[in-house]
Parts: structure tokens; C-alpha cells; sequence
């Protein structure tokens, strides 16, 4: 089984390379705690076949008719060694949650028939790992349960730990869902909404099912609350301004430098006090169009202003 074939650097870089970019796109890790196995499987088929095409693609380009048997053998061993991986660790980890283990604690606003199906997941089903603590409703109820009006949803939060607020869409008014998700945000809980019809296409959710048969709305995030999506933001920056630096602004300043010093006399540069996020002043610098004078930190510049540079 041994083969020297399946050890050279290219041949593995290519598959690992192919293998990290199916799964991104499939989403291949995003395996929830509400993930049925018969989703998982059909994940599993998706990538698989996709991942056998690029795996005989190599040998077909590269190394077309040779070592055919090792090749296929290989290539079931590691779908049935994946395949075995992934769904016992699905499976071992609802046994877990089963106990008690790794759950997140939950909150619903709003009851109605819709979160009362919700509530009976949590209930029924430990193996998901949801601790649910009540529900909020400003109709008064005497179940233990009950937690109190929607007013006291925020303080609720913030004295305990929640990590999931899920709320009846029907029960709610615009307003309401607006706040609640303002709340959510600024104190990074997850919140599920539970729909009805008019909520299904809204482009920034996400449906998931619970038990097969609940539909559930996902709040999805802002791309910059995403962790990876800051720091890829930040490199491109960071890249895009030595690039702008060294081809551009390398040959540019001397010109602009020239052509300022025609016009005016002083520095090529002017910095100014400007009031940036959340009042806090910070130094803008830029290329001088105007001729140095006493009140530019008082007054903004006017349409045919007179200290203005002609260029």
C-alpha cells in the first residue's frame, strides 16, 4: 500500500489545496448542534463527489494510466476514514450534550404556537445541548417559566448568561425586532427568529431547521463581525497601500511637490484636525491646494476662495 506516488509534495499540496476550497464552498465544517445525520450525510455526498472528481483529475493530467488500483483504494479509505470521523464525532458530541454538557443557555420571546414548538425541541431533545431558561410575553402567564414582559428581556440578558435569544416574528411588531436585535448585537448573543411567511426571502437570514420539521431564521452578521473577514480587510489594506506607495505615489509626489511650489510657497503637505469616530479628533494630511494663511484651522474653504492654489 505503500507508494512513493502519493508522498511527492506536488501531489499532496494539490489535494489538500482542493480539498480546503470544496469545503469552503459546501461548508463543509459548519456542522451545527441541530444538524440532523441526514443533512450530514448529504454534506458528505456533496463533497466527496466533488473531491473525487479533482482527485482523478491529478492522475489524469499528470500521470494518466498509472497505478489505478492504489488509486482507488486510496481514495475509499479516506472517504470511509472522513466519513467515520465525522459522523461519530456528531454523534459522540450529542451523547455529551446528552448529559448536561457544552450547552448554551436560551431564551424565547414571545409564546405562541411557533415557540411553543421551539420550547418542546429544547425540552425533549438534550442531545442538542440547548438549556432553556423561559420565555418573555407581555400577556401574563403563571408558568414557572415565564420570565416577564418584553421590557425586561434586556435586563434579563445582562444579569444572566445567555447565549441565544429566539423570537416570534408574529409577536412581535418591526419596532420591537429592530431593538432586540440591536440589543443582540451590541452584547454578542445569537438570535433565531421564528417566521412567518413575508420573513422567508429577507436577503440578511439564513433558514435552519430543528428537528427536521421547525423552520427557524438565522440572524446572519455583518461581514466585519466576522473575525477572519477583519484581519483579510486589514492585509488587503495594508498591501494595496505599499503597492499605491511605491508605484504610484513614488513618481506622483515629485510632480504634485513641483507643481504646488509654482504656485505657492510653503509645505507640499497640509495636516488639519479633524473630528473622527465618536468625536475623537485625529491629523488628516494631505496635498496643499491653498495658500498658507493664518485661519485655515478655523474656516473651510469657499467656491472661488481667493487663497486657493489655481492648479
Amino acid at each position: 500500500m505503500y507508494d512513493k506516488e502519493y508522498l511527492n509534495i506536488f501531489f499532496l499540496s494539490y489535494i489538500s489545496f482542493f480539498w480546503l476550497v470544496t469545503s469552503y464552498f459546501f461548508a463543509f465544517y459548519e456542522v451545527h448542534r441541530h444538524t440532523a445525520v441526514l443533512s450530514l450525510l448529504r454534506l458528505l455526498v456533496k463533497q466527496f463527489l466533488f473531491f473525487i472528481l479533482g482527485y482523478f483529475a491529478y492522475f489524469g493530467i499528470f500521470k494518466e494510466g498509472d497505478i489505478v488500483n492504489n488509486q482507488f483504494l486510496i481514495l475509499m479509505l479516506t472517504i470511509i476514514s472522513i466519513s467515520f470521523v465525522k459522523l461519530s464525532w456528531l454523534f459522540l458530541l450529542k451523547k455529551y450534550r446528552s448529559f448536561g454538557n457544552n450547552f448554551r443557555t436560551t431564551i424565547v420571546i414571545g409564546f405562541d404556537d411557533s415557540t411553543k414548538n421551539i420550547i418542546k425541541i429544547f425540552k425533549s431533545k438534550s442531545n442538542l445541548g440547548y438549556k432553556y431558561l423561559g420565555f418573555f410575553s407581555n400577556k401574563l402567564y403563571k408558568k414557572k417559566e415565564y420570565l416577564g414582559n418584553l421590557d425586561a428581556v434586556f435586563e434579563y440578558a445582562i444579569q444572566n448568561t445567555v447565549d441565544e435569544i429566539y423570537c416570534s416574528l408574529t409577536a412581535l411588531s418591526n419596532e420591537q425586532i429592530k431593538k432586540i436585535n440591536k440589543f443582540a448585537l451590541d452584547k454578542q448573543i445569537i438570535l433565531k427568529l421564528i417566521p412567518d411567511v413575508n420573513e422567508l426571502y429577507s436577503k440578511n437570514r439564513s433558514i435552519e431547521y430543528y428537528g427536521d420539521s421547525l423552520m427557524v431564521l438565522n440572524v446572519n452578521k455583518l461581514p466585519f463581525d466576522f473575525t477572519e473577514n477583519f484581519y483579510l480587510k486589514r492585509i488587503f489594506d495594508i498591501l494595496f497601500s505599499v503597492f499605491v506607495c511605491l508605484f504610484i505615489l513614488s513618481w506622483l509626489i515629485p510632480i504634485l511637490w513641483v507643481l504646488v511650489k509654482l504656485e505657492s510657497k510653503g509645505p507640499l503637505v497640509f495636516k488639519q484636525g479633524r473630528e473622527g469616530l465618536n468625536g475623537k479628533e485625529f491629523i488628516c494630511y494631505k496635498f496643499r491646494s491653498m495658500r498658507i494663511n493664518k485661519e485655515s484651522n478655523k474656516i473651510h474653504a469657499t467656491k472661488n476662495d481667493s487663497k486657493s492654489n489655481k492648479s
